[in-house]
């Protein structure tokens, strides 16, 4: 039987190294979502879109890093980390996050976007 043992400050270090790692992926998150692009389109490639809109949402950096965080923050999220991509719904509006863009479909306008936006940036605050 193999046991190791584990002081009290090596444990320490570990959490400490655990706290210093979530606090880089809040950061990288944070930043991208602080000042995005917003861009509301109407309709698309099909014609059961019609008048349907939805805000595109580009990131400034490349948030995959955090997509793994922010999947456990976000109750009801579905994350691929194959494909780097997650999805989630909230007042009703379903929210795509790729690395550098989301997707936020039945967004009226640049406001409503930015509510959602928001929204995320409290939730992963508050972890």
């Amino acid at each position: 039987m193999n046991i190791k043992t584990v002081s009290g400050e090596q444990n320490n270090n570990y959490i400490a190294a655990g706290d210093t790692s979530r606090q880089q992926v809040r950061s990288l998150i944070l930043s991208a979502l602080e000042y995005p692009a917003i861009k509301i389109i109407e309709g698309g490639s099909c014609a059961c879109q019609g008048r349907m809109k939805r805000a595109i949402v580009d990131l400034s950096t490349d948030i995959s890093g955090g997509m793994q965080h922010m999947s456990t923050v976000i109750k009801g999220s579905a994350y691929n980390p194959k494909i780097s991509c997650m999805a989630f719904c909230v007042d009703g509006m379903n929210v795509i996050v790729e690395p550098y863009k989301m997707t936020i479909h039945k967004a009226k306008d640049e406001v409503e976007a930015m509510t959602v936006i928001e929204w995320m940036k409290d939730a992963i605050k508050q972890t």
